[in-house]
């Protein structure tokens, strides 16, 4: 057998480059895992299989997120705001508003027609 010597290699730079094709990997796995959950979710509301849900995300009991997927809530004059006289039952809403004391941004309100 005729081995030849091998030359020696620096051990930081094996583990810069491991490094960075694992950093590599893991954001590639990670965008792939995103869109995959992203056009699964949609493919859901579309179908109409998500159950209705109201979720209030707060960190500080100031400031909050308000994720609503149900149906459209119908406010006439005369109730406070917030409150529902009657719910639209041919519509579903799915919308995103975030809530300060000096006001309320919608960030994403979409209407769906139920068929």
């Amino acid at each position: 057998m005729d081995r030849t010597p091998s030359t020696p290699r620096t051990t930081t730079r094996l583990r810069e480059r491991l490094g960075l094709r694992a950093g590599r990997a893991i954001t590639l796995t990670a965008v792939v895992g995103l869109l995959v959950g992203c056009i699964g979710l949609g493919l859901a509301f579309r179908a109409h299989v998500v159950p209705p849900f109201d979720w209030q995300l707060t960190v500080d009991g100031v400031r909050s997120v308000a994720v609503h997927y149900g149906p459209v809530c119908q406010e006439l004059p005369g109730i406070g705001a917030g409150a529902c006289a009657d719910y639209t039952p041919d519509l579903q809403e799915f919308s995103i508003v975030y809530h300060t004391p000096q006001g309320d941004r919608t960030l994403v309100s979409v209407l769906r027609p139920m068929r």
